[in-house]
């Protein structure tokens, strides 16, 4: 093979007509030119090197292999007929710098890093393998092609620095093997979580069509994950595991079950709302831990003595957007929640954020079943301020029980005197023993 290293400028082009092997010390900056490697010739690269007009293939078998730790940078077209581009290899980076129109290579296998910059939209050829991270660098636009719709398989992070995804109707799959992030406002069309890890999102993010979860969690990070776009876009979900931990806001348009898959980093406390009417918006949901307070208790339940909150933490649902609804159920799913027992008669309480009264009630119970607690027929609606949902303790009952005290005191007819004592157990109560005459 033969051997380039060194730093510099080139303004002219490059044949390359035998297998060649750029070094990782090398750093070559091709201002004019094509980068052109004839029939069946190879070329390896360790270093860096930019070539600011077209990577050029001969034949078929011409191919560029980015190696470990390189960086191609490509400002026309790359590769844009014959040609193989390798560039799976760790961490290596493919960037397409144009200012013009660019197409995405489909490489051999996937790409490890890629970078869009410069104005240049950059569209894609086929669905795309990325199993390092993917940047859209202001102001570069990556497109999917509308009518093609092509997929992303990303496994390490999006990165959007000021860019545009144009998503037309594809989808983009997370599907790492360990946490992954989301960098920078961004809607997806349909999107899907496959990582068993985690995924962070560090800026608001949209799924405008499909969400579909089959992995870890997603942690909000004060930001909000949002489903649908509007009224007449609700979008959809598709959940099988992982929870979100913080703010998921979906948009409602129609009446019947919606499932809001919150909860902490180790517990899964989804909200079921069944709503029977609604005015169209949207609905922000978010498991919030620890103590809810226990203004406002007791409370009377048609008899029944609400007296004390558990204190695992409670939901929140604010509604946004000109929601409203005259009528919902509600199933809350506490996981794990054990500062006392889930029982039939345990409570769902309500309370509005910023009310002073404190928790109240709203509804009509129903027998839960643990960890499902359930309230029918709330017709006080979703503040938009913020309505918050929790659990309330039930107290038991006290029962009579009636125990002789003794010996006889005085006889009346031949029935003992008996006393009564208080039991907070309920014990049965038998008909006093007659004395013997």
């Amino acid at each position: 093979n033969s051997y380039l290293d060194g730093l510099g400028t080139l303004d002219h082009p490059i044949q390359i007509s035998s297998n060649i092997l750029i070094a990782s010390t090398a750093v070559i900056d091709m201002t004019s030119g094509d980068f052109i490697i004839d029939n069946d010739a190879r070329v390896s690269n360790y270093g860096s090197i930019t070539i600011a007009e077209n990577l050029v293939g001969n034949n078929p078998n011409s191919t560029f292999t980015n190696e470990a730790n390189s960086s191609l940078k490509v400002g026309e077209d790359l590769f844009d007929g014959d040609g193989i581009l390798d560039a799976s290899s760790t961490d290596n980076t493919v960037y397409y710098i144009g200012t013009v129109a660019q197409t995405i290579k489909s490489p051999l296998s996937s790409y490890f890093n890629l970078i869009t910059e410069e104005s240049g939209t950059k569209s894609l050829a086929g669905n795309l393998d990325i199993n390092g991270d993917l940047t859209i660098s202001n102001p570069s636009v990556l497109d999917v092609v509308s009518g093609n719709n092509y997929s992303i398989n990303l496994a390490g992070d999006w990165i959007n620095l000021g860019g545009t995804f144009n998503e037309q109707q594809g989808v983009v799959i997370f599907d790492g093997t360990s946490d992954q992030n989301i960098t920078g406002i961004e809607t997806f069309y349909d999107f899907t979580l496959n990582n068993s890890s985690a995924l962070y999102l560090n800026s608001n993010a949209v799924v405008s069509n499909t969400l579909t979860m089959n992995g870890g969690n997603i942690y909000s990070q004060g930001n909000t994950l949002t489903l649908g776009t509007g009224a007449a876009t609700p979008g959809s979900l598709s959940h099988s595991s992982g929870t979100v931990i913080g703010q998921f806001e979906q948009w409602i348009s129609s009446s019947g079950l919606y499932l809001f898959p919150i909860g902490t980093a180790t517990d899964y406390r989804p909200a079921n709302i069944t709503f029977a009417s609604q005015v169209d918006g949207s609905v922000i949901s978010e498991f919030i831990s620890g103590d809810p307070g226990s203004t406002g208790l007791p409370l009377d339940d048609g008899g029944t003595s609400v007296s004390d909150r558990f204190t695992e933490g409670y939901w929140s649902l604010t509604a946004a957007n000109g929601f409203s609804s005259a009528g919902y159920d509600v199933r809350l799913t506490a996981t794990n929640f054990t500062s006392y027992t889930i029982a039939p008669d345990t409570r769902i309480i309500k309370r509005t954020s910023g009310d002073p009264s404190g928790w109240g009630l709203d509804g009509t119970h129903a027998a839960a079943s643990s960890p499902d607690v359930y309230r029918n027929g709330l017709l006080g609606g979703i503040s938009t301020s913020g309505s918050h949902f929790g659990l309330g303790y039930v107290s038991p009952v006290p029962s009579v029980s009636l125990s002789e005290s003794g010996s006889p005191i005085a006889e009346n007819g031949g029935v003992s005197t008996i006393t009564a004592t208080l039991s907070l157990s309920l014990i049965h109560i038998s008909e006093p023993t007659r004395p013997k005459r």
